[in-house]
């Protein structure tokens, strides 16, 4: 049995296998009007087009082929060509294609839970190694082993010369666990972790196709697990009795089930990140979601769960709560959710005659305000984890928060547009560019006080690490908007640093440069000789 990519999941075209992209685009607009969003929203993910670049004509510029969430790594740690050697349509062996040392694989899982897991905190070590003690040869207990020391050779002080053992035994372990023990209730957690870790790296190193077919294997894998409805107090309400299931035991402490749970919202967060660039809310529909939200502390023997809400009532948790950064994140993530669904619903024509439209649907006014209402509780919520201190020491703090003033500066951006589409009253549009405005203004603040501390982390360790470029692409254009040459210095040296930063994240070619050329008029328009 073999799982199935997701229905949006798309892969990279061959130059030299028909059509190209943006012909069969140009064809769908044609052929389905207002349905051609869903199309090029799609075509986002290889196009390098955010979620609000969406809404308009896809970029013809854009190499189709690029590898979009480029992260440009440093020179101690290269991405080599082995990688596209590496392809996972190889027939499985039967035997392991490689061997790394017992020393070797130790010192991985020790950089592993040192410096990764605190980012992706989804495994018990305690357990993981007793795993390993009682049954090392299990390919689930192994395909954990391997994509955990995987994801820790993208550390500096790992050794480089291990990642292209890692990749191919990685690869090697997680398919033969899928075809062999995979959807055994006794280790298709294991299973689901592996894909977790395996899409992290992946993410991390460029591979956007494998990534998002990666990913596509873990959602679907949850939802014959039912992961999504493991805090589920009554019937699932939402019962799919055509989906296949596995009946995997019952979780026997709280430090299992908290496993399940943040493995579910590590899954959430990798999807909703991905949506930056497929411009669709994701497969995991939040209303469906019966899972507590994850409780902040290590996972070991000592941990303590919180009595936290579902998602769905995350607006009920006290102020005095205390929330984990990681939790933070699926808070953020969700918003971002409900801002692209938001963003990319049509707006109603002044002079619609009701066809193709619901009138008992939210317009877009209806649905800006709910959106700023969820904004303003969620950043309370969020505010203690975003402390200068934390900006500073903490990746996963930082990209939440620069992630979330992106999606506020999206906001206000699609209310100036629609305040224009209108004709509204110039007040406002003045009072949401100045919104618009004062946010991107925070990303560039906290980019220039922590970016020389967090860029480290951002290329190796932060979830959304591989994501940072679209804050920074998303300021610039804000700040740009409207400006002139003749704006103030304080503005000017602004967009110069995020424009540096952002050739920290990525070369010149990539692939927020080649957007800003195409919505910025004049790119870098305010460089002067220092």
């Amino acid at each position: 049995m073999t799982t199935q990519a997701p229905s949006l999941s798309i892969t990279s075209p061959s130059p030299h296998s028909g059509p190209s992209p943006s012909a069969d685009v140009e064809k769908q607009r044609a052929d389905s009007g207002a349905g051609s969003i869903m199309a090029e929203c799609n075509a986002a993910w290889f196009a390098g087009t955010t979620f609000d670049d969406s809404l308009c004509s896809i970029p013809t510029t854009i190499d189709w082929d690029m590898e979009l969430m480029s992260m440009r790594p440093d020179a101690a740690h290269v991405t080599e060509d082995w990688l596209a050697s590496t392809a996972s349509g190889q027939p499985l062996l039967s035997t392991p294609p490689a061997i790394i040392a017992t020393k070797d694989m130790n010192e991985l899982h020790e950089i592993f839970f040192a410096r990764v897991h605190p980012v992706m905190p989804i495994i018990n070590e305690d357990q993981f190694r007793k795993d390993l003690q009682d049954s090392p040869h299990a390919m689930a207990v192994q395909s954990v082993s391997y994509t955990a020391a995987l994801l820790a050779t993208t550390m500096p002080e790992a050794k480089a010369s291990l990642k292209q053992s890692c990749y191919v035994l990685a690869r090697y372990y997680v398919d033969q666990c899928e075809a062999e023990e995979g959807f055994h209730p006794t280790w298709c957690m294991h299973f689901l972790r592996a894909l977790l870790i395996l899409t992290r790296f992946e993410i991390n190193n460029r591979s956007c196709a494998r990534a998002w077919l990666t990913l596509g294997r873990a959602i679907r894998l949850a939802k014959i697990m039912r992961l999504d409805q493991i805090d589920c107090v009554n019937e699932p309400p939402f019962p799919n009795v055509s989906l296949p299931e596995i009946v995997f035991p019952a979780a026997q402490t709280a430090v299992e089930l908290e496993e399940r749970r943040r493995c579910l919202w590590a899954l959430y967060i990798l999807e909703g990140l991905a949506s930056i660039y497929t411009g669709t809310p994701g497969l995991l529909d939040e209303s469906r979601l019966q899972v507590s939200l994850p409780s902040p502390g290590r996972l070991d023997k000592d941990f303590q769960p919180s009595s936290l809400p579902h998602l769905s009532e995350a607006h009920t948790i006290a102020k005095s709560e205390t929330l984990s950064p990681f939790c933070g994140l699926v808070l953020v993530v969700s918003v971002l959710r409900k801002a692209i669904h938001h963003i990319a619903q049509p707006s109603l024509p002044s002079s619609a005659s009701g066809f193709g439209y619901s009138w008992n649907a939210p317009g877009f006014w209806d649905r800006h305000f709910s959106l700023l209402r969820t904004l303003k509780v969620f950043e309370a919520l969020v505010e203690p984890l975003t402390l200068s201190r934390s900006l500073r020491s903490c990746a996963v703090a930082f990209n939440l928060y620069v992630v979330f003033h992106a999606v506020k500066v999206n906001t206000y951006e699609a209310a100036i547009d629609e305040s224009e589409r209108q004709e509204l009253p110039f007040t406002e549009v003045d009072t949401n560019m100045d919104q618009l405005t004062s946010n991107a203004l925070k990303i560039a603040t906290a980019i220039r006080s922590n970016w020389c501390q967090q860029r480290l982390m951002c290329d190796n360790l932060s979830l959304s690490g591989a994501f940072v470029g679209w804050p920074l692409y998303t300021a610039i254009k804000a700040l740009s908007r409207g400006a002139s040459p003749d704006q103030s210095r304080s503005r000017a040296s602004a967009i110069r640093m995020l424009y540096d930063s952002l050739d920290d994240v990525e070369p010149p070619d990539g692939a927020w440069h080649k957007l800003l050329l195409q919505s910025c008029p004049s790119p870098r328009p305010w460089k002067w000789d220092d």
